[in-house]
Parts: C-alpha cells; structure tokens; sequence
C-alpha cells in the first residue's frame, strides 16, 4: 500500500475500499455459515468480491507462502481465545 500511496493517492483509496469491501463479504459469508474460522474463496469482479466457496476445514499452505503470514498460527490463536471449555458443538450449518 505505501507503495500505491506514493504513486497514486487516488488508486490506492479505491484499493483500500475494495480489500475492505472483500474482507467485509467475507465475514458475512462466514457468518451465513455459522462458522467462526473458515477459509474464503473469493473472485474480484467488475462490481465487487464475489464468493466462491466458504471452507470449513480451508487448506492454507499456498495463502500463507504467498503472504509470507503464519495464518494457521492467528487461526489457532483465535480459537483458543474463544473456546469454552467443555463445549464441541459445531455452530455451523449444511
């Protein structure tokens, strides 16, 4: 992004809008599932992020490489942050 900045103030607060936007549909994906860690596969299109498949149980080897982030790790993290003790039930739904 900093780089965008220098460049281009104007593409960079679209760029910004967009992954916003993406994270947001995201999340409300996840959501609709009832899932609270999944992984989200997801188009760009003309007119925004476009959904193609929610993943429960998401393979995160090549999104991790690509990022150069411990996804897996902030996964783990989460979850031990909001299990409750004692409760396994799935919230999700299909």
């Amino acid at each position: 992004m900093e780089f965008c900045l220098r460049r281009n103030n104007h593409a960079c607060t679209r760029a910004a809008t967009q992954e916003r936007e993406a994270g947001a549909t995201a999340i409300r994906a996840a959501k609709t599932k009832g899932l609270n860690a999944c992984g989200v596969d997801m188009l760009r299109a003309s007119y925004g992020a476009v959904v193609m498949a929610v993943n429960s149980s998401p393979g995160l080897e090549g999104v991790e490489k690509a990022t150069s982030l411990d996804i897996t790790g902030r996964m783990v993290e989460f979850l031990e942050k909001h299990a409750k003790s004692g409760v396994t039930r799935s919230k999700g739904k299909g």
